[in-house]
């Protein structure tokens, strides 16, 4: 069963949430708030890796979707939010999910558009029509990523 990702509101837009669905009948999403975004934004700036730091995240975010979601996810498709970035956010996947000793999905990137049920997901709780199933803390954001990321030796 192929599952699909969609996200409402971009990770580097620190003056609003973001929203991660994933969908296939059944939909699960995650949020982030902007103040989240801030602290980890003012944490990678302070690494010097502050170009990355969207990437990291939005990979991190998908791991903790796909992990906490309860569905079998075999294949997941997640739409083209970073063009030019497929492989930058594979690598990063194998790696959460590698550390993590979790199996990670096959993983294709495609534009899945406005119309799908999973988009729906993502933007009602963005738009706060709905709460999302887990809301993201710094801490768990933390938890997954390197010494280096933080400017940590």
């Amino acid at each position: 069963m192929i599952y699909k990702i969609d996200q409402s509101g971009k990770v580097e837009d620190i003056g609003r949430d973001t929203v991660l669905a994933i969908c296939n009948g059944k939909s699960f999403t995650v949020k982030i708030s902007s103040k989240t975004k801030i602290g980890i934004r003012k944490m990678f700036g302070k690494s010097g890796r502050g170009n990355i730091y969207v990437y990291r995240v939005f990979s991190i975010l998908i791991f903790l979707l796909i992990r906490s979601c309860g569905f079998v996810v075999n294949e997941v498709i997640i739409d083209e939010e970073y063009t030019g970035q497929e492989k930058t956010l594979i690598n990063m996947l194998s790696q959460l999910f590698t550390q993590n000793r979790s199996k990670r999905p096959e993983i294709y990137f495609a534009r899945i558009g406005n119309k799908p049920t999973v988009h729906y997901a993502a933007y009602n709780v963005y738009k706060r029509k709905k709460k999302a199933d887990m809301v993201i803390n710094l801490k768990q954001i933390l938890n997954l990523t390197t010494k280096k990321d933080r400017g940590l030796k």
